[in-house]
């Protein structure tokens, strides 16, 4: 079943438009903030710590269930990821597809602990990659690599929210 919601999250979430509950180092996509028991991840981890399959969000079999996108339309219930949609203290969990086992929590990192984020590239030189300074064309055409100013301090991630 296809939905709108899920269309204009996707598109919010792809132009940084989404509100997501913020903490330090927050990087939904990767993790999860423990302040807010991984309500704002939107990763895609699917299986439970045990290792059981994640059921559809928007299946009702073998588990039937109330946590849907009608019910929970800020929760970024999709596919078959896990999610906190009721705020459950042990963070993001799903219903399995064992008939035996109703629900788990999954084995979502937390943001701000250790997790293997793939490694930058170093940055060159502006000189290195041939860039041209010219107050006319603002270098909006930009498409490079570049993460750190002219005065050496990083730049945040077009994908976070904090701090700014």
């Amino acid at each position: 079943e296809t939905y709108c919601r899920e269309a204009i999250d996707s598109f919010l979430d792809e132009e940084g438009l989404a509100s997501k509950p913020a903490c330090r180092g927050s990087y939904p996509s990767e993790c999860g903030c423990e302040e807010v028991n991984q309500q704002d991840y939107t990763g895609t981890v699917s299986v439970t710590r045990s290792g059981r399959t994640c059921q559809r969000w928007d299946e009702q079999t073998p588990q039937q269930h109330s946590r849907t996108r009608r019910n929970f339309p800020d929760a970024y219930l999709s596919e078959n990821y896990c999610r906190n949609p009721d705020n459950e203290p042990g963070g993001a969990w799903c219903y399995t597809t064992d008939p035996d086992k109703r629900w788990e929590y999954c084995d979502v990192a937390n943001c701000g602990d250790t997790i293997a984020l793939p490694t930058p590239p170093p940055t060159p030189s502006a000189e290195e990659i041939g860039c041209v300074y010219s107050s006319d064309t603002l270098q909006k055409d930009y498409r490079g690599s570049l993460a750190v100013t002219t005065s050496g301090r990083t730049c945040q991630r077009w994908d976070s929210q904090s701090p700014h």
